[in-house]
């Protein structure tokens, strides 16, 4: 004995009715296409408890045996074949307009659903082939709006592990339909909440992969989906400024799953992401929201914004992200909602927002972009003293490095050891290093490529823990610059040196000597005792290059000096010295390669080796 339906399902639920309102359901039912759609225009207007029964009759029209008929045919010019196509469309986007205007248990939600799919199944599978327009839906568009939002408000109004969710397919069916509206741009379907709830509780951590891998096929991989998801967001940034504009309120709800990392947890997406621009259009749609959008509303959501806007480089942790999340305007956003007392409910979020763009403006493209977005800012005022401190942190910093930041890349010199050109561009892996030529970029690359692939890594001398890749870089620069100022008065100090040292007949070396505290270079010329074969000075820092030229070999030896607030003190000192043999070279050369752990030990080694230091 079949199972009978829902009691909402049952055509005795038809008799709650009033005798016209029955009597045109049961020959809506039974009737022409015009009886059926008239019958929901005929309710639209009346009470809930009216349009509740109408549910049976649209259920009653949905019979699988009317499916078992429209399948057996591929004719759909036979007029029968049309007018049942016709009456499955209208029963369809009825009852979407009931479920959403209407409250139902559950349980009758789940059995409306396993009615319902058989029928979404074979319209997405024959969707090209049928007579869409005879059938006056309009368009396939038009067609996978109505099922896409009534799947969207079945799903979001069932628990994510029923037997709802979990049908086969349905996600693929969700996919083409999502990737229809997004090609039409259809407003209101885009902007339906449930549509967004569905699309971003498939992609978060409860979600099981095996689903979220159909959503991907039916996406057709890492790239499309992307790109349909920064579609959406563009869309809805549009649709803000909008709202914006004649001062109304676009539910906020529509950008839930835009502004959270719910995808976060699949790196290629991210990645995906990252190219599709996804992290620039979030920050577009939130800083248009408009000014009359209920401040609860933006701040329930603000750590997940905040965290999303910091999704390129909250999982790689490369300092190229942390360039993409200043450019588009990460503190523009803090410091618009700074005032506002719920700001502290983000406190974690933006403190680490902050230090990670402290500890990066050691890079020159980050110091330039800090400095840049800073100036354009007004002072925020947060009532949260840590992020205050933070804040005047960043400006102090930004002030600091804007020597460095103003430089031109001319005031670079090639990084191959042999060419002292000015460098052009950087390495478009690490941007740490910069070359004149791709010649000298190949040449050099035995060498780069331990920098370039940990750019972010940190290295141990002795019991201290040294400065980064990028620090490294940045001092570099900022040598570079004072040594080209001040070229003229080193050499004439570094000469006189000399002879004073020649005419006392002493053994001396001579050094340049730069100081590098908290973005600031003082330069200044010494001498050192000579003792052995004059390479035990080095032994209590490292080589950071050895550069050889016309017979003479230039150390760079760095030594840290201490801590201070505004980070670790660095001596970089430069020594000429004339080798009496191309062996010494050869090992100075070698153990500049060598980590910097080692070089103390190579050092020793290398005092058994007689060098002739000369100018």
């Amino acid at each position: 004995m079949p199972r009978l339906p829902h009691p909402l399902f049952r055509l005795s639920a038809l008799n709650g009715l009033s005798s016209r309102m029955k009597t045109a359901a049961h020959s809506a039912v039974r009737g022409s296409v015009s009886d059926l759609r008239g019958l929901i225009m005929t309710a639209a207007s009346a009470p809930e408890s009216y349009r509740r029964p109408l549910f049976a009759a649209y259920y009653a029209v949905l019979d699988p045996e009317t499916l078992e008929e429209v399948c057996k045919t591929s004719d759909y010019d036979d007029v029968e074949t049309t007018t049942r196509l016709t009456r499955i469309f209208v029963a369809i986007s009825s009852l979407a307009v009931l479920v959403e205007s209407v409250s139902i248990p559950n349980d009758a939600l789940v059995e409306l659903w396993q009615r319902l799919w058989p029928f979404f199944d074979y319209i997405d599978s024959h969707i090209e082939y049928l007579p869409i327009v005879s059938t006056g839906m309009g368009s396939p568009s038009v067609v996978y709006g109505v099922i896409v939002r009534l799947q969207s408000k079945i799903w979001s109004s069932c628990r994510s592990e029923s037997a709802v969710c979990k049908t086969p397919g349905a996600r693929t069916l969700l996919a083409h339909g999502w990737r229809e509206l997004l090609r039409v741009q259809d407003a209101k379907g885009l902007q339906d909440v449930s549509l967004l709830f569905v699309v971003g509780s498939i992609g978060s951590s409860q979600a099981p992969a095996g689903q979220f891998k159909e959503f991907l096929a039916a996406n057709g991989g890492w790239d499309n989906l992307a790109r349909n998801i920064a579609a959406h967001l563009r869309f809805a940034t549009t649709s803000i400024a909008a709202a914006a504009e004649g001062r109304s309120t676009l539910p906020l709800a529509s950008l839930d799953y835009l502004m959270t990392n719910a995808y976060s947890r699949y790196p290629d997406l991210r990645a995906a992401l990252r190219r599709h621009g996804y992290i620039t259009r979030l920050t577009a749609a939130i800083l248009v929201l408009p000014d009359n959008v209920e401040h609860r509303q933006i701040f329930s959501r603000l750590p997940d914004i905040l965290r999303t806007i910091q999704l390129p480089f909250h999982f790689d942790r490369s300092h190229r992200s942390l360039l993409e999340c200043l450019r588009v305007g990460a503190l523009k956003l803090v410091s618009a909602y700074a005032p506002l007392d719920t700001l502290n409910i983000a406190q974690r979020d933006l403190m680490s927002l902050m230090n990670r763009i402290a500890g990066e403006t050691s890079y020159p493209p980050v110091a330039q972009e800090l400095a840049r977005s800073i100036a354009n800012l007004p002072a925020p005022t947060f009532t949260n003293h840590d992020l205050t401190e933070a804040w005047a942190r960043l400006e102090e910093l930004a002030e600091d490095r804007e020597p460095m930041s103003r430089l031109p890349p001319s005031n670079a010199v090639c990084y191959e050891l042999q060419c002292t050109n000015p460098a052009i561009k950087r390495c478009g892996s690490c941007l740490t290093a910069r070359y004149c030529s791709q010649q000298c970029q190949r040449r050099h690359w035995n060498i780069h490529r331990v920098v370039c692939g940990d750019a972010g890594a940190m290295y141990e001398f002795e019991t201290s823990i040294f400065v980064r890749h990028a620090q490294r870089a940045f001092l570099r620069t900022l040598l570079d610059h004072e040594y080209r100022k001040h070229k003229a008065r080193i050499l004439t100090l570094a000469v006189r040196l000399r002879y004073q040292a020649r005419a006392i007949n002493a053994e001396l070396f001579v050094v340049v000597n730069f100081e590098l505290t908290g973005g600031v270079c003082d330069v200044d010329v010494d001498v050192v005792p000579r003792t052995g074969n004059g390479l035990t000075f080095i032994t209590d820092g490292f080589f950071e290059e050895v550069r050889r030229s016309a017979g003479r070999v230039w150390l760079h030896i760095v030594k840290l000096a201490g801590d201070t607030e505004l980070g670790r003190d660095v001596v970089w000192l430069v020594v000429p010295l004339r080798c009496a043999s191309a062996k010494l070279a050869d090992g100075l050369e070698k153990v500049s390669r060598m980590p910097p752990s080692t070089h103390e030990e190579g050092v020793k080694r290398l005092m058994e080796i007689s060098g002739d230091e000369n100018h």
